[in-house]
């Protein structure tokens, strides 16, 4: 069975990707996992009080792990095995999933060199946190293009979790042809332009 990893962290949004998730989920041959730096429970920005179902020290064989998704959030810092676990996904040409502020993470982990991508986040809010400003704003695509997909890397803005869903969705293979991706899409996006 394929794992999709989904890190969950303090503050995240796992709205943005609950459309995501639903649909992997859903598909016989895949499981969503949750990760987290331990197994505490996690609060979301949503509400949510999360219990990770394993620690990102634990995903030793990533063999059957077809990529990793990241949420936005508030409280974004990359630690040493979040950083370990991208470049290792990235280098094994995983799918690399994040939105939001969410590509925060793939930037510090340096990732994003030589990528297109899109986030929320920008120069002025790395200014207002105090944080260091991991992106080359050149490579960044205006917010009017909602999820960019560079090779194994797809990045969006925070409100377009259907559209982020779509392409993860695409990129995992997990379409059945153009009639079920319309389908589907029809069903969570009635005004959906391809």
């Amino acid at each position: 069975m394929k794992e999709l990893l989904v890190y969950v962290y303090d503050t995240c949004v796992v709205t943005e990707v609950s459309l995501l998730t639903w649909w992997v989920n859903s598909e016989d041959e895949f499981n969503i996992r949750t990760i987290s730096e331990t197994l505490d429970p996690v609060k979301t920005t949503d509400g949510f009080i999360l219990k990770p179902e394993a620690t990102i020290d634990e995903i030793k064989i990533t063999e059957n792990v077809a990529g990793l998704v990241i949420p936005g959030g508030y409280d974004i810092s990359l630690s040493e095995s979040l950083g370990a676990l991208i470049t290792k996904l990235h280098q094994e040409g995983k799918i690399l999933g994040a939105i939001c502020a969410g590509p925060t993470f793939l930037a510090y982990a340096g990732v994003l060199k030589d990528v297109i991508y899109t986030t929320t986040r920008s120069p002025e809010r790395f200014k207002e946190l105090g944080l260091p400003d991991p992106f080359d704003w050149d490579s960044k695509k205006p917010e009017s293009i909602r999820v960019v997909r560079d090779s194994n890397i797809i990045t969006a803005t925070g409100a377009a979790f259907a559209d982020f869903a779509d392409v993860m969705f695409d990129a995992l293979g997990l379409y059945r042809g153009d009639d079920d991706r319309k389908s589907i899409l029809s069903d969570f996006s009635p005004h959906w332009k391809y």
